[in-house]
């Protein structure tokens, strides 16, 4: 084997990189040895984390690191990498360096998971339900992946033309008519040169059998099938689409505007490239798969429930929202409709297995994340979601025949869960009840330089960052001319605070990343613009709405930061001695020189 080249000696504070490590790969691995069967685990019910499952032999080249008798190989630390979310990851702009701090944070749990399980303990109830419900989530994703993702190829795509559709929003209109033949003759007669106007006056007419002009709003990739979005996301703004298949009818689309859509996904990165491709094209196979579990299951909808518990989430307002100017008001976070009790009882459907009530699909999508709960305005919307509860029996029973628990990617991550809750309660005995918080030691702390603890100047701005200095001094005219700041953030700014109308929270110097912006922020007369300026995001207009001088603090008002920074200093000494020490009990070998061959 080749020599260990030194692991970089600036790294994260071990409690830190614990932390996000078990809050952020919740479906990471626990590496099996190699080509060794795990030991049976004792008798017990919930206590010590069951017996790592086996996995095939690991190359020995491909070892990164070796602790006790678990392996950490460039397939394991491939993995953590990917279900790390990017903020999460050691921030190095080497991504070697990066990788080889992750190889250490990695061992750092698993010499962790090693000691915890030396010391079983049960379950609480909330570790129990919590336990439960990611099992069955487990195991529902890899049905899905069997049953739905496992035809999907990635032959031919062609990935620019990909990378823009999941780039994009567009906003639509159609024309839809009952008959292709109808909607062909109309493309002819527009590409020919009639007026569309003409269309549009008889979309108006009210006539039987006319066509219907439907402005769609806002949609994304996800909301067409493979051939309908190929041509939808190429289609010249203005232009009408040829006729093209749209719910149960047919249409000509037209473009009228785009904005940028915001993804995190790297598209250069084949990993990357290939999670999101699988995810949007498994669309139309989901909705054959589902489908099929309809007639299996019998579903029989009730319309009139459905369509009451429409109307409360039609009063919601839309996730985005046109305006007469500019890309339109974006609302991440979609919050609950309001419901009275006896709507909560209202039948949505009937199946073989019983009923689905409002009061099911309102419990499902409160335990969904607001960013990610569904825009719900018409039936087709609605009832693929009452459908996700009607099925929930069958699809468990699918995976529970087909023995999905027992494979080894979703065994080894509940494996891993449970170690999380050992893990866990093994920090809170060995580490964090070791710290104390003496008088004494926070006076130490803070008399030698009270002015640590002062609370700095403070500044609140109006803040619009665009992706071109002209559009940049377009939004800035318009800002000076009165228009509202809140509005022209939310049509044009593409920073993350766009959605807050660009309002910031209260900044102290040094806080921003950008100096030449710091600088503005503080030397900026208050009610005065700057910019724009460039910056690593774009071109930024600022408006400093406020700016509040810097107090200093006495010892008792700044008791408590004190404490807290007494708390994480301490927690990091007591986490460095207790990992020095069970690394003198387990041995530890690392390759971290081999991580190079893994970015290369």
């Amino acid at each position: 084997m080749r020599r260990d080249r030194r692991l970089p000696t600036t790294r994260r504070p071990l409690a830190l990189a614990l932390a996000l490590l078990l809050a952020g790969a919740t479906a990471a691995a626990v590496a099996a040895p190699v080509a060794k069967t795990p030991k049976a685990s004792k008798p017990g019910t919930r206590t010590a984390p069951a017996a790592k499952p086996a996995s095939p032999p690991v190359s020995p080249d491909s070892i990164l690191a070796t602790i006790g008798d678990r392996v950490i190989s460039m397939a394991d630390l491939e993995r953590e990498w990917n279900q790390l979310a990017p903020s999460m990851r050691p921030q190095e702009s080497s991504p070697v360096t990066a990788r080889q701090m992750l190889l250490e944070d990695l061992v750092t749990r698993n010499l962790l998971g090693l000691e915890a399980a030396r010391h079983p303990r049960p379950m609480t109830s909330e570790q129990e339900a919590e336990y439960a419900k990611y099992r069955e989530t487990l195991m529902k994703n890899k049905l899905y992946e069997h049953e739905v993702v496992g035809g999907v190829r990635l032959e031919d795509v062609d990935r620019g033309l990909f990378r823009k559709q999941m780039t994009t929003i567009l906003f639509l209109r159609a024309f839809t008519f009952d008959e292709r033949d109808a909607a062909q003759a109309w493309n002819t007669r527009i590409v020919g040169g009639t007026p569309l106007a003409r269309l549009e006056a008889l979309t108006q007419s009210g006539a039987p059998g006319t066509p219907q002009l439907l402005d769609l709003g806002y949609k994304i990739r996800e909301e067409f099938t493979d051939s309908v979005a190929a041509v939808l996301f190429t289609l010249p703004l203005a232009r009408l689409s040829p006729p093209l298949p749209y719910v149960g009818k047919w249409a000509l689309f037209q473009v009228t505007q785009t904005r940028q859509r915001p993804n995190g996904t790297d598209f250069d990165d084949a990993a990357g490239f290939r999670g999101e491709f699988l995810r949007v094209a498994a669309v139309e196979r989901r909705e054959a798969y589902r489908a099929q579990l309809a007639r299996q299951m019998k579903i029989q909808y009730d319309y009139a429930g459905v369509d009451t518990l429409l109307n409360r989430f039609q009063l919601l307002p839309p996730r985005i929202q046109a305006q007469d100017s500019g890309p339109g008001t974006v609302n991440m976070n979609l919050p609950l409709p309001a419901v009275s009790e006896a709507d909560l009882d209202l039948l949505l459907a009937t199946t073989v297995e019983g009923k689905v009530l409002a009061r099911d699909l309102i419990l499902y999508l409160a335990d969904t994340t607001p960013a990610l709960r569904p825009e719900i305005r018409n039936r087709a919307q609605i009832l693929p979601w009452v459908d996700r509860i009607a099925f929930d029996k069958e699809l468990m029973r699918r995976a529970v025949a087909r023995g999905l628990e027992h494979q080894t990617d979703v065994a080894r991550d509940l494996a891993l869960r449970r170690e999380k809750y050992l893990v866990e309660a093994l920090y809170a005995d060995s580490v964090a009840a070791r710290v104390s918080t003496a008088d004494d030691s926070l006076r130490a702390m803070f008399y030698p330089d009270s002015t640590r603890y002062a609370i700095p100047d403070q500044a609140r701005v109006w803040v619009c960052v665009t992706e071109t200095q002209t559009r940049a001094d377009s939004v800035l005219r318009m800002a000076r001319g009165g228009v509202d700041l809140e509005q022209l953030a939310r049509d044009w700014s593409i920073a993350p605070n766009a959605t807050a109308g660009g309002m910031s929270p209260p900044i102290s110097p040094g806080q921003s990343q950008e100096a030449e912006l710091d600088r503005a922020i503080f030397s900026t007369p208050v009610g005065s613009f700057a910019g724009p300026l460039a910056t690593a995001e774009g071109y930024a207009i600022l408006k400093i709405l406020e700016r509040t001088p810097g107090v200093s603090r006495s010892f008792s008002q700044a008791f408590q930061d004190l404490v807290t920074e007494y708390r994480m200093r301490d927690e990091e000494r007591q986490m460095q001695g207790f990992v020095a020490r069970l690394r003198q009990r387990y041995p530890v070998r690392t390759y971290a020189g081999r991580v190079v061959d893994m970015v290369r």
